[in-house]
């Protein structure tokens, strides 16, 4: 009978079984890593092969005859082993400068066929084919290019390790075309050596994956045969051979950005007198610099950096949260390779780095060793305080420095430095980490590290914080165990360590990695099991179960989370399941003041939630929760109180044409008072985004959002809050770093500002009042050389 294994032993007893495991696992590793089992070696070629030398779904030249084939694709899923439902070939070769990949992808059901002509990187709806090139051959990270039918892109790094193995932040230049026929669709790939990097070495041997992927019947096929049975996917890759004499070149690259706007938005920086800013005519003006030397390592030298987001965030209930809410990072120079910087404790989190005027990053690979290393200053401070604060003016440095050497069968150990200055306050942080294969379904990894720092006021604290895992993944069994410590005088400065619920989303508690605060440890443990019918309709079902008790330094009890789901997976990519989730949590007189001691909260919720792509014109998705929680934003002076709650959120995608796609979300909050139902405050988040393609490289996109908080002034210290604002962005983008962009944002408020003798006053109003609009002009271009 399998069970979620509670825990009986102190958590550091528990913390130093799992930290000596990793150990262990980490000194009897063998050297080398796991053997390809198949191998394709690649031809040559004397000029380019074309789409239209395959456009009749065979190779139709002479050429093109001579490339490299593959054909027997297997299903990963739905039907692990069995043979792919619809054909494919893939055809490969290359010349000084690309390699050329060509699928032939056919399909009984053409008519069927998912694809639209949309932006880059937004595919993962439609039919697509995947291309992974693990470069330097050591079965940690690859490459991931992905095509939809009309040739549209993605790209990513895959990285073995546990959570979340997509790096999409990384964008680079290549090539692809792609078309429909009357027997299923065509894609042609040429992928520039220049692009990749990869070792100096005369003959290469990568790694390789070729995928397919249809969402109608949530299939997933690759050559050679990927099985979900085992952990890991590049230890499962074939070998691609035959390259020689190729090279990525110098490859030195500029990359100049001009960015002007006009605008109004409002200061607060004094808070007796707020008051609104206007420019006119406001440019700013920078340049990237890129180089590649020893065929892997990059350089990137950036002087008043293009740090401009032109993408708006996502929406989120932040009102009645305990902890910081986590938004992704959206800017382009902190997106690239970002997964150089990341370990189990989340060091560098670079959205504190707001307002950077310089910065320089080299990452790569030298040997065995993965290095990454990053200076930038930020003016954020020094710039949101009054002229008579000591801080005005000032600029924080940021450096992080990361290595990490491969130990080969996908394991690692690694170092992470990171050093934060403002003034005379600091921040250091420091520590090691590594992660281990135990056998073909348990890794381990764990870090461990301790900072130092000052605050602004001359307080010193300094400690210690670790992370330790161990993690099972199967087709039908997966389990996973993770011990966190964070010592009561352990800060990070840039990383992020706020507390979490465990709420992937509102609405829904899910068991993602938690991220704590200090003076706790944590040790979570999540079991699920699918069962697997892979029917025609049914294709697999199944529970998960999550435990997560978490005490202070000195033993007490703090928090303690268990929750019950139960899914099933269905065919057209439709998802179901419904939840329940219990939470003890202990709030204390250093959370609220009017606590007169430690008091302990006890609440729970059930849910259920869905979604589906069942047609290629219209997906869904909802969640519905309902239940306790503790009203955090209490009446000043007033102890939080157990309060009812209901969450939800539903969303909406409509493709009315291959060009047209119509998003709409609705996201809502609710706690009611338990004595009398009376609300305590409602939040509501509408949101709709129109996004039309007009070429591949031209589109334009509108969103719409309004956010209000409803408040009782009873119950709640919050304030009624409504806001309006209206988003519109022009696209021209002929490649990541070539790009014109054309934008209006225009946000409105129940707020205005009142003059008084002696300053002003932001109050609250009926009435929507433009408090910012900015319109800009942003403009790239990419030179190589």
């Amino acid at each position: 009978m399998l069970a979620v294994i509670r825990l009986r032993a102190t958590p550091q007893a528990v913390g130093l079984v799992l930290v000596v495991s990793v150990c262990v696992a980490l000194a009897s590793q063998p050297t080398g890593n796991s053997p390809r089992t198949e191998s394709i070696s690649v031809p040559r070629l004397d000029s380019a092969p074309s789409l239209e030398d395959f456009v009749d779904m065979r190779p139709s030249s002479e050429l093109a005859g001579k490339m490299a084939r593959v054909d027997k694709f297997t299903q990963w899923i739905p039907r692990d082993g069995e043979p792919a439902s619809q054909e494919t070939q893939a055809y490969l070769g290359y010349d000084q400068n690309h390699l050329y990949i060509v699928f032939i992808c056919f399909d009984s059901e053409p008519h069927r066929i998912r694809a639209r002509r949309s932006r880059r990187e937004d595919i993962f709806r439609d039919d697509r084919v995947d291309i992974f090139l693990d470069t330097f051959n050591d079965q940690l990270r690859s490459y991931v290019f992905t095509v939809n039918p009309f040739g549209i892109q993605a790209d990513a790094n895959w990285i073995e390790r546990e959570g979340q193995q997509y790096d999409r932040s990384f964008d680079t230049v290549w090539d692809s075309r792609g078309t429909l026929t009357d027997r299923g669709y065509v894609v042609w790939v040429a992928i520039p050596f220049s692009s990749l990097r990869f070792s100096p070495e005369r003959t290469q041997e990568w790694g390789i994956l070729l995928g397919r992927f249809i969402p109608r019947v949530n299939e997933g096929s690759f050559w050679p045969y990927l099985t979900s049975r085992i952990e890991g996917r590049l230890n499962q890759a074939g070998t691609l051979q035959g390259l020689a004499d190729i090279s990525p070149g110098r490859n030195l690259q500029l990359i100049p950005y001009g960015f002007f706007r006009s605008f109004r938005a409002l200061d607060l920086r004094d808070e007796d007198q707020p008051q609104y800013v206007e420019e006119s005519a406001d440019f700013e003006a920078g340049v990237d610099f890129k180089t590649v030397f020893r065929d892997s390592l990059v350089l990137d030298v950036t002087v008043n950096p293009d740090f401009n987001q032109v993408e708006s965030d996502e929406p989120q209930v932040t009102v009645n949260q305990r902890f910081e809410v986590f938004f992704p990072e959206k800017r382009p120079f902190f997106l690239e390779n970002a997964s150089y910087f990341e370990t189990p404790i989340n060091l560098f989190f670079s959205r504190r780095i707001v307002d950077p005027g310089f910065g320089v990053r080299l990452t790569g690979k030298a040997g065995q060793f993965a290095i990454g290393a990053l200076y930038a200053n930020d003016e954020a401070v020094g710039k949101s305080v009054p002229e008579d604060d000591p801080l005005f003016d000032e600029k924080s440095h940021n450096v992080i420095v990361r290595i990490s050497r491969d130990l080969g069968r996908q394991s690692s150990l690694g170092m992470m430095y990171t050093d934060y200055r403002l003034s005379n306050a600091y921040n250091r942080v420091g520590g090691v980490d590594g992660r281990a294969k135990i056998s073909q379904n348990w890794v381990t990894s764990f870090q461990g590290v301790a900072s130092a720092s000052r605050l602004t006021d001359g307080t010193e604290l300094s400690g210690p914080a670790w992370d330790a895992v161990l993690q099972r993944t199967g087709r039908q069994l997966s389990y996973t165990a993770e011990y966190n410590g964070r010592s009561p005088g352990f800060r990070t400065a840039i990383g992020f360590l706020p507390g979490s619920r465990g709420l992937s989303r509102p609405g829904r508690p899910r068991t993602r990695r938690v991220f704590l605060r200090p003076d706790i440890q944590s040790f979570r443990q999540v079991l699920n099991y699918r069962f697997r019918p892979e029917g025609d309709y049914l294709i697999a079902w199944g529970p998960d179960f999550t435990l997560n008790p978490t005490w202070n330094f000195d033993g007490s009890a703090l928090d303690s989370l268990y929750s019950i789901d139960l899914n099933a997976e269905l065919v057209g990519q439709t998802y179901l399941g419904v939840f329940y989730t219990g939470l003890v949590e202990r709030l204390s007189p250093e959370d609220f003041e009017a606590l007169p001691e430690k008091t302990r909260y006890s609440s729970g919720r059930k849910g259920l939630y869905w979604s589906s792509n069942f047609t290629r014109f219209f997906g869904i998705s909802g969640e519905y929760a309902w239940g306790t929680v503790i009203n955090l934003v209490p009446p000043e002076g007033e102890i939080p109180e157990l309060s009812n709650s209901t969450q939800g959120a539903l969303g909406f995608t409509w493709y009315t044409t291959r060009f047209l796609k119509v998003e709409g979300a609705y996201l809502l909050s609710r706690v009611l008072d338990r004595a009398d139902s009376s609300s305590v405050f409602n939040n509501h988040i509408f949101r709709s985004k129109v996004n039309w393609q007009f070429t591949r490289r031209l589109s334009t996109r509108a969103i719409i959002q309004y956010n209000t908080i409803l408040a009782n002034p009873k119950l709640t210290s919050l304030e009624t809050n409504r806001n309006l604002n209206f988003d519109h962005l022009l696209t021209y983008l002929v490649n990541p770093w070539t790009a014109l962009y054309i934008g209006y944002n225009n946000n409105r408020r129940n707020i205005e500002i009142l003059p008084h003798e002696g300053g002003s006053e932001l109050i609250r109003t009926n009435d929507l009042n433009n408090d910012s609009w900015q319109f800009f002009v942003k403009f790239s271009y990419f030179l190589s050389f």
